[in-house]
């Protein structure tokens, strides 16, 4: 059974191009347990289903990923608040706190 996780924050940079995502496991206590940073950021959109609750922004799923061409992708994630679509470098970097 794999670990639940939660996100706790999304921020979108503009001046950098950059969009970070801190994940917890621990949504009572949110403490960034990851870390997803995607470079070369751009057509962003958020669509909120309603306002979120908690700490939390929701379940994160993971990100689904559609190739736009040899170098860019569409991520989205749907947090069950809303849903986030960007696209980005092809590559993105994730850590693990």
């Amino acid at each position: 059974m794999s670990e639940s996780k939660y996100i706790i924050d999304i921020m979108f940079n503009f001046i950098d191009c950059t969009c970070k995502i801190l994940l917890t496991n621990t949504p009572d206590m949110p403490i960034a347990d990851e870390t997803l940073l995607f470079s070369n950021v751009g057509n962003t959109s958020v669509r909120w289903y309603h306002e979120p609750k908690g700490d939390s922004l929701g379940d994160f799923n993971g990100v689904t990923e559609l190739q736009v061409n040899e170098n860019r992708k569409e991520y989205s994630f749907d947090t069950g608040d809303c849903l986030v679509k960007f696209e980005a470098l092809a590559v993105y970097e994730h850590k693990k706190l």
